[in-house]
């Protein structure tokens, strides 16, 4: 098991620089990302984070407890995975949200957003959720959390949300055919008889009537 270094500025700057060229050796290097900046701050739980509608800045702290935590679990990511982590998902978010922006065949929802309090930690949580849906495309879902562990954006695509409704409709159709069964020994217990039965004996006593009155 190696050392876990408290993040110092020089070591932040190497980091940068190393994902920097890694994204321009790859051609994801851009102007938006250029104008990012890192900076260094005292401490956190997570291991980094993006400054989200303010200024945008990533935040890499000194000593992050959940770094420490991953680093006695066996999980430790090292400070060039978290740089290149954060720059990908400011980046994705903003490019799909703006090449979706004022296109003729794009709708949209109103941002909403919901706050909760977390029921292990009993912490604050607050989501901001807003949906575009294209034409011939599907929905797709933009998602911010805050939290005090940080923040987080994600757009989910549309294969992600048609994935999501049909779990939501699947759970429906399990919650009523439960409810529905639940009720069936209900009335059997009660010794109400089911309405399809006692339909069908009616129709039988019916036609039984019919015959014998032709007869």
């Amino acid at each position: 098991m190696g050392k876990v270094h408290i993040i110092t500025l020089a070591r932040l700057s190497r980091a940068t620089q190393k994902v920097a060229g890694e994204l321009r050796h790859h051609g994801l290097w851009s102007d938006r990302l250029r104008d990012v900046p890192v900076v260094l701050v005292p401490v956190g739980y997570a291991y980094g984070w993006q400054c989200y509608g303010s200024t945008g800045e990533i935040c890499i702290p000194r000593v992050s407890l959940l770094k420490l935590y991953d680093y006695f679990t066996g999980n430790y990511n090292g400070l060039a995975d978290v740089i290149r982590h954060e720059y990908a998902l400011g980046d994705v978010f903003d490019r799909t949200i703006r090449s979706m922006n004022g296109l003729p065949d794009v709708i949209t929802t109103k941002a909403t957003t919901v706050r909760s309090l977390s029921s292990v930690l009993e912490l604050s949580q607050t989501f901001i959720v807003q949906t575009y849906r294209q034409k011939d495309e599907g929905d797709t879902i933009f998602t911010e959390y805050i939290g005090a562990e940080g923040s987080l954006r994600l757009a989910l695509p549309s294969a992600v949300s048609e994935v999501i409704a049909r779990q939501r409709d699947a759970l429906t159709d399990k919650s009523r055919s439960k409810a529905a069964k639940a009720n069936a020994m209900d009335r059997k217990a009660r010794g109400i008889e089911l309405g399809f039965k006692k339909g069908r004996r009616d129709k039988a006593k019916s036609k039984r009537d019919t015959v014998e009155n032709l007869a």
